[in-house]
């Protein structure tokens, strides 16, 4: 899992998760967690394996 953070300028900075997980279960208890934190949760995306 790799978790890179970003800023620019006056903009709030925006924190990227991003890395494999088993199946939907593994998701559901990261993003699970991110609520118990009170994280605000943007966006979810699947990206494609690389060939």
């Amino acid at each position: 899992m790799v978790i890179t953070e970003s800023s620019a300028g006056a903009k709030p900075s925006v924190t990227t998760l991003e890395g494999e997980l088993a199946d939907q279960v593994a998701l559901a208890g990261v993003l699970n967690t991110l609520v118990e934190l009170h994280l605000s949760v943007v966006a979810v995306e699947r990206l494609s394996a690389a060939a």
